[in-house]
């Protein structure tokens, strides 16, 4: 799975913004109320001015829902982008967990620690081969500190 959480955070920032604006434009236009009689003193003039003041109504009410939509859209990103964060943790921690009990000591530990005269495996044939040194990273603190892009990825080895 693919996230970019420079562009998420970006996308919920310009959807609180546009939602700010929807409400601004809501609140202006019902400042304006249509006056009565602004168009004559007749028949159809009265059925006209009926008409703009149902218009007028529900644009603003349009507006009022755009903007409460824009805004929980923004919000909705902003929790993806934490759920995003701490789902990251999490399965950091599970992988560092994992890493320890399958091979312990492993994890970040020196290649040469081990004695090149200790048996590999034991009486068993080795389960599992080191290829180098490594260590998780801690994707929380590397999200926090810049956004970044992340891929992740599910291998599964026979």
């Amino acid at each position: 799975m693919f996230v970019d959480m420079g562009l998420l955070h970006s996308g919920g920032s310009q959807s609180h913004r546009a939602g700010d604006h929807a409400q601004d434009a809501a609140d202006r236009l019902s400042r304006g109320p249509v006056m009565s009689g602004m168009f004559g003193d007749f028949e159809a003039a009265e059925q006209f001015h009926e008409a703009v003041s149902v218009a007028h109504g529900k644009h603003v009410k349009g507006l009022q829902a755009h903007g409460e939509t824009l805004t929980s859209v923004g919000g909705k990103a902003y929790k993806a982008a934490a759920s995003f964060t701490e789902m990251e943790a999490h399965n950091a921690e599970e992988l560092r967990a994992a890493a320890q009990e399958l091979a312990p000591g492993w994890l970040g530990a020196p290649l040469d620690a081990q004695s090149a005269a200790l048996p590999l495996g034991g009486p068993m044939p080795p389960q599992f081969v080191r290829l180098g040194i490594a260590q998780p990273l801690d994707m929380a603190t590397a999200i926090l500190a810049e956004p970044k892009q992340f891929h992740f990825e599910t291998m599964l080895l026979s």
